[in-house]
């Protein structure tokens, strides 16, 4: 849900760690990871920001807050993390990574370049929608809030950049104001327990420049997904990066990432915390906006381990050529290793709809975790939810100026659907009305009561699934453009659906 939110923004952040423990297990006695001998790459980055710094590079996009090249003491700091973070993935850098350093000014501006009013817009209606959204919530300044209070660093996939906020290259020792001391020396970083979460943080970034080196994540960042699609993909990318960042961590304790990955719960354990714990705006923001957001970092940490456990960082490597497509899968690695067959349902049949004078808006399958969030307050477990989710599609529509919503579930059991059914009535929404036949449900919201009940007819053609494989391959993965752009005023509303 954060790419619906926020874009492209998700990639080039390191939001969570400020929020979200990283703090390493207890140190276990062991022989630390074999890794493969550094590449010439992080020098070329050195020869490449020091180019800038004469003058031979592009300057910044605005002159917005302070951003400036990174001294020579701040790329060696900077180098020597690049060196540690191709020990530790992997992979070596295959070419330069440009370094700057940004006060918070300049990394706002970023946050706000990068946010897309048009997706924002888009994403907001579709959870007012739902009822999941208060209308009066300023989305836009709540994003920007937290993405301005947690970010300490990001790298660009587009100008193939890494950034740091330039009070934390202070606290990391980095430099002095010119990059060297007063007494014509580099100064000394410490290595207090904050400074070496901040170079943890750098260290996952510089895993995203490998990524985008790699795996082309500048470009498949773009590729067209649907928001559940979407939220599983960003926990593989955002999953690899902090088992790298927690492998840092344990490495300075005396442990390896191999043992740490061989106990892929102690990952999860390491990075879960309860919203309470949380701070500042991240935990004044809606679960709708903040635990997607969590789930990347956090399950997705888990479900790279559970990957490098049964085949090392070459199976990672695999998993993004061919992303999992649910996060029923990143919920359960097992499915993904299994190439057991993803759910996905067709939009029903509802062209009558039309004839009404209601206009489909937005086509979207929101996934197993959304649906757990929404019902949050319920009292039902997340992971009993996203487990038994088997397939959903979302839609919204225009009647009279107002937006409606139906959206069609189908469960793993009858037992799981009619619990399911039982937790929307305990939101006691009195716009929401509720069907069930045998696995599936039908929520619906805004609905008048006789297409509610024609609608619900809809509901037994539900079970016949037409499961994808997993690995997952774009020829399957939704339509961004079709499960987001509306559709044509007058075109039939069966015309909207997704093709697999």
């Amino acid at each position: 849900m954060l790419r619906r939110w926020a874009a492209a923004l998700w990639l080039a952040t390191s939001i969570a760690f400020g929020s979200v423990r990283c703090t390493p297990p207890a140190a276990h006695h062991a022989e630390p990871a074999s890794s493969s001998a550094p590449s010439s790459g992080p020098a070329s980055s050195n020869r490449a920001s020091r180019d800038e710094q004469s003058g031979h590079a592009d300057a910044p996009d605005q002159q917005v807050g302070r951003s400036r090249p990174a001294s020579p003491t701040e790329l060696a700091i900077v180098e020597g993390l690049m060196h540690e973070t191709e020990s530790l993935r992997g992979l070596r850098f295959l070419a330069p990574v440009e370094v700057r350093i940004e006060d918070r000014a300049a990394m706002r501006a970023y946050v706000d370049r990068a946010l897309d009013d048009e997706q924002l817009r888009r994403a907001t209606r579709r959870y007012l929608a739902l009822g999941a959204l208060d209308e009066n919530l300023d989305v836009r300044a709540l994003l920007v809030s937290v993405m301005e209070e947690e970010l300490v660093g990001y790298y660009d996939p587009k100008k193939k950049r890494l950034a740091v906020r330039s009070d934390i290259a202070r606290e990391l020792g980095m430099a002095s104001t010119h990059g060297v001391s007063s007494s014509g020396e580099p100064p000394v970083a410490p290595r207090s327990e904050r400074s070496l979460t901040w170079r943890a943080t750098v260290v996952h970034e510089l895993v995203h420049a490998l990524q985008d080196q790699h795996f082309g994540l500048g470009t498949t960042i773009e590729q067209k997904r649907s928001t559940d699609a979407d939220n599983a993909f960003g926990a593989l990318i955002e999953g690899d990066a902090t088992l790298v960042m927690l492998g840092y961590t344990v490495q300075l304790a005396g442990e390896s990432l191999d043992t740490l990955a061989q106990h892929p719960e102690r990952v999860l354990s390491a990075m879960s915390r309860s919203p309470d714990q949380l701070t500042g705006a991240l935990r004044k923001a809606p679960a709708l906006l903040r635990e997607p957001l969590l789930f990347r970092y956090r399950e997705g940490a888990h479900f790279c381990a559970e990957l490098y456990r049964d085949g090392g960082w070459a199976r990672v490597d695999a998993a993004h050529r061919a992303p999992p497509s649910t996060t029923l899968s990143v919920r359960n690695p097992r499915r993904y290793l299994d190439r057991s067959p993803e759910p996905s349902l067709r939009l029903p049949e509802v062209s009558w709809l039309h004839e009404r004078g209601y206009e489909a808006v937005d086509d979207d399958v929101l996934g197993g975790l959304e649906l757990s969030v929404v019902l949050e307050t319920a009292g039902v477990e997340a992971e009993y939810i996203v487990s038994a989710w088997r397939g959903d599609r979302y839609l919204v529509l225009e009647h009279q100026a107002k937006d409606v919503s139906l959206w069609w579930l189908h469960f793993a059991t009858s037992a799981t659907a009619r619990n399911v059914g039982e937790a929307f009535e305990r939101l006691h929404d009195p716009a929401r009305r509720v069907a069930r036949k045998a696995s599936s449900l039908l929520v619906a919201r805004g609905l008048d009561a006789a297409s509610f009940v024609r609608a619900t007819e809809t509901l037994g053609t539900l079970g016949s699934v037409q499961p994808a494989r997993t690995p997952a391959t774009t020829a399957h993965i939704v339509s961004r453009s079709a499960s987001r752009a509306p559709v044509k005023r007058g075109d039939p509303l069966a015309t909207n659906t997704h093709r697999h």
